[in-house]
């Protein structure tokens, strides 16, 4: 039995169709990520999950309770979903502590210490948001989301704020939080690396329509389309067929003896720049699959 469920969404505004028939469902524990364009409908999809939205038609049920049908709908308020969105709404006159506590009936002290520790907040417990940085202040948001054991979590592009440097880390503290939590969870972004990362499946969203359902790798090494696979990291489109560039295999068109002069790692591969031993203005270049040192000979047969 599927986790969550939706079928046949659609969803207009006024003239204009920003959902066309989208199914898809998730079973417990996944994280899906829906990846896709500006405009492509990702995040209108996600507010109708939390109840923020109408859908026009569709079913969308959750832990097989009905949140919308053609006679149901629930508000946000009676959907046990968590929602996260880009500027984590922290609440600036209260601690990190009251943050997390402020949703919670109970003020239970020892559930609030141990998801201190859990998000390494402990030491910052007293502190007020402003004195946080941008991953810590994502910690306390998501923290205060699943503290009060949402059925479904929900978040709505979490890292756009967040420089490169600092993205990878909390990607992986994130991922790691929620499946040692158990809370199925869908990732609105537009960042493939975001997707590819965290999430155990991507349904990918074009022009309001789920093209490819799939884990990470299959839709990595076999996109339905050229849209997909420009998407998900860039292809080299060939007669009939999407290569990516790690499935190609560029060697010298002049055997002999070369000097390796540059070698550089890129999505899974090394590019090679080689110096014909026989003539230093002849340069040419190759992808290989490992490293190779620099000043070290390549015969090329």
């Amino acid at each position: 039995m599927s986790y969550l469920k939706l079928e046949n969404i659609t969803k207009s505004f006024g003239k204009s169709q920003v959902l066309k028939e989208v199914s898809f469902a998730i079973e417990q524990n996944e994280i899906v990520a829906l990846l896709g364009e500006s405009g492509s409908g990702k995040t209108t999809l996600l507010r109708i999950i939390a109840g923020l939205e109408f859908a026009n038609t569709g079913n969308v049920m959750v832990n097989e309770k009905v949140m919308q049908d053609a006679s149901t709908f629930l508000k946000t308020e009676h959907r046990n979903i968590g929602v996260i969105f880009q500027d984590y709404a922290l609440f600036p006159h209260l601690n990190v502590k009251q943050n997390i506590a402020y949703g919670l009936r109970d003020k239970n002290e020892a559930l609030l210490n141990d998801f201190l520790s859990i998000f390494e907040l402990t030491e910052h417990a007293k502190k007020r948001p402003h004195q946080l940085s941008g991953g810590q202040q994502q910690r306390v948001a998501i923290a205060r989301s699943i503290i009060v054991n949402p059925d479904l979590l929900l978040l709505d592009e979490p890292f756009s704020s967040l420089d490169q440097s600092l993205k990878r880390k909390v990607r992986s503290e994130i991922s790691t939080i929620l499946r040692r939590q158990n809370i199925p969870s869908i990732l609105v972004t537009h960042d493939p690396d975001d997707a590819m990362e965290m999430a155990d499946k991507i349904a990918i969203l074009q022009k309001g329509e789920i093209v490819q359902f799939d884990t990470p790798e299959n839709i990595y090494k076999n996109p339905i389309n050229e849209y997909v696979g420009d998407l998900t990291g860039g292809i080299n489109v060939l007669e009939g067929r999407l290569v990516r560039p790690s499935d190609t295999k560029m060697v010298p068109t002049e055997k002999g003896s070369y000097k390796v002069v540059k070698c550089s790692f890129y999505k899974g591969d090394f590019f090679i720049t080689l110096q014909a031993t026989d003539n230093p203005k002849a340069f040419v270049n190759v992808i290989e699959k490992y490293r190779v040192e620099v000043g070290s000979l390549m015969d090329v047969e």
